[in-house]
C-alpha cells in the first residue's frame, strides 16, 4: 500500500490518481461519499477534487484526498495536468471549461460526465460560444444524467442517445465503520434487546434536563425503557449521574463491571466509545445540539444507516438538508422539549413504527447507490486496465 503523504512529497505519477471535478454540481454530498468509496475501494488510490473553493471543507481533511484550486488559463492547466497526472476524470454537473477539457483529452485522459442536471446543459448556460462548449462534449466517454430533462439538454447538443444514461443522483450516505467495532467482546449490553431501549445522542449540557425530563415522562407509560444518554462531553459524566439522582432516575456509567440491569433508567457512557455502539443498540435517536442554536449538530446519517428512527430539535442547522430530506421521507420527526420529545419517543418505540421509519431511512441513504457502484466499478476497470 502506498502511504499517505503530504502533497508536495508525492510522487503522482507513480500512483493511481483520480480527479474530481464538481462543477456547480448541487450534490457535493454524493461526490464526497464516491470519493470515500473509491478511497476504500482502492487503497493505493488518490484523489484530487477541484470546484467551488467553499465545498471540499469536509474532504480536506481525508488522507488520500487533496482539494486544490480549480485550473483556469492555459499554464496553470498544464502545471496542474503535469504535477497531479491524473488517469481519469470524473466531471460532476456542467459549467464546462472548454480549454481544460481540451488538455485533458489531449493527454489521455479518460472522462466521464456524471451527475449532469438539467441546469448545467440549458441553452442559457450555452447561449455564449455555444458550438465551442458543445464540441467540448466530445471528449467524454459517456455521460451519466439526472433527470430526462438534462438528457434531452445533452441530446440537444449533439450527444447521441447511445452515449447517454439516465442513472439519477448518486448516494448521499456514510462509510459503515468496521465490523469489529459494532458491539463489545462481552455480553453486557445482550440483554437490552428485550427492552424498548431510545438514544439521546451528543447531548449538550443545556439540553440534558429536557432529556430526563421526557424519560421520566416516558416510564409512566413504558416503565422498562432505558434511556442512554451520550453527552457532547464525556467528562460531565459526574454532573449527568447528579441531575439523574435529582430527577428520581437510577443512572450507571458504563464502566461498570455488571452493566445495567431491570432497574437502570438511564445508561451513561464513558470515554470515547464510539456513537455506532449506541446507535447499533437503540430503534430511536435524538441527536443532541438541536433543540438549540450552540453550535455544530450531528450528521444524522451514521444513525439513518444503523436503522435508527431520528428525532432532532429545530437548530440542526449545519445538516438541514440531511435532516430535511430524512423527514419528508418519513425517517425523522422534530421535536421542541420534553413533552414532545417524551411523545415522540413514546409512539416511535412501537416496533411497527420504528420499524417502517428505519426503512425510509435505509432508502434516503441508500437511493443513487446503483449509480455510484456503478462509477466506481467503470473507474477501477479502467485502471485495471491501464495497469495502475
Amino acid at each position: 500500500m502506498v502511504a499517505a503523504k503530504p502533497e508536495n512529497a508525492l510522487d503522482f505519477s507513480a500512483v493511481p490518481l483520480v480527479w474530481v471535478h464538481a462543477a456547480e454540481c448541487a450534490n457535493f454530498a454524493g461526490i464526497e461519499y464516491l470519493c470515500l468509496r473509491m478511497l476504500q475501494a482502492h487503497p493505493d488510490l488518490y484523489i484530487v477534487v477541484t470546484g467551488p473553493g467553499d465545498r471540499g471543507h469536509t474532504l480536506a481533511g481525508q488522507e488520500r484526498i487533496f482539494t486544490h484550486q480549480m485550473p483556469f488559463d492555459s499554464h496553470a492547466i498544464d502545471r496542474f495536468l503535469k504535477k497531479f497526472a491524473p488517469n481519469y476524470l470524473l466531471w460532476a454537473g456542467g459549467d464546462l471549461h472548454p480549454p481544460l477539457l481540451k488538455m485533458a483529452a489531449a493527454q489521455g485522459i479518460e472522462m466521464l460526465l456524471i451527475d449532469a442536471a438539467s441546469e448545467g446543459f440549458s441553452a442559457r448556460r450555452f447561449r455564449f460560444l455555444p458550438n465551442v462548449k458543445a464540441r467540448a462534449l466530445r471528449w467524454f466517454s459517456d455521460f451519466y444524467a439526472v433527470d430526462t430533462q438534462a438528457a434531452q439538454h445533452l441530446a440537444k447538443l449533439g450527444i447521441s442517445a447511445s452515449r447517454i444514461q439516465l442513472k439519477g443522483a448518486l448516494q448521499q450516505s456514510v462509510l459503515p465503520p468496521s465490523l469489529a467495532e459494532d458491539m463489545p467482546e462481552n455480553t453486557l449490553y445482550a440483554h437490552l434487546a428485550t427492552r424498548p431501549v431510545w438514544l439521546a445522542a451528543g447531548v449538550s449540557a443545556g439540553e440534558i434536563e429536557t432529556v430526563l425530563s421526557a424519560q421520566r415522562l416516558v416510564m409512566r407509560h413504558a416503565h422498562r425503557t432505558l434511556l442512554i444518554l451520550a453527552q457532547q462531553q464525556h467528562e460531565d459524566c459526574a454532573e449527568a449521574l447528579r441531575l439523574c439522582q435529582d430527577n428520581s432516575l437510577n443512572a450507571l456509567l458504563t464502566s461498570k463491571a455488571e452493566g445495567p440491569d431491570g432497574n437502570t433508567h438511564v445508561l451513561i457512557p464513558e470515554g470515547t466509545d464510539p456513537l455506532d455502539l449506541w446507535y447499533h443498540l437503540a430503534s430511536v435517536c435524538f441527536l443532541g445540539q438541536s433543540l438549540m442554536p450552540q453550535g455544530p449538530t450531528l450528521d444524522p446519517y451514521p444513525a439513518a444507516t444503523r436503522g435508527c428512527a431520528i428525532l432532532y430539535g429545530p437548530s440542526a442547522s449545519q445538516y438541514a438538508d440531511r435532516y430535511l430530506r430524512l423527514a419528508e421521507a418519513g425517517a425523522a420527526r422534530q421535536v421542541r422539549d420534553s413533552d414532545t420529545l417524551a411523545a415522540a419517543v413514546g409512539q416511535i418505540s412501537a416496533p411497527d413504527v420504528a420499524a417502517q421509519m428505519a426503512f425510509a431511512a435505509w432508502q434516503v441513504t441508500s437511493d443513487g447507490a446503483e449509480l455510484t457502484d456503478a462509477v466506481i466499478d467503470r473507474v477501477l476497470s479502467h485502471l485495471d486496465e491501464i495497469g495502475v
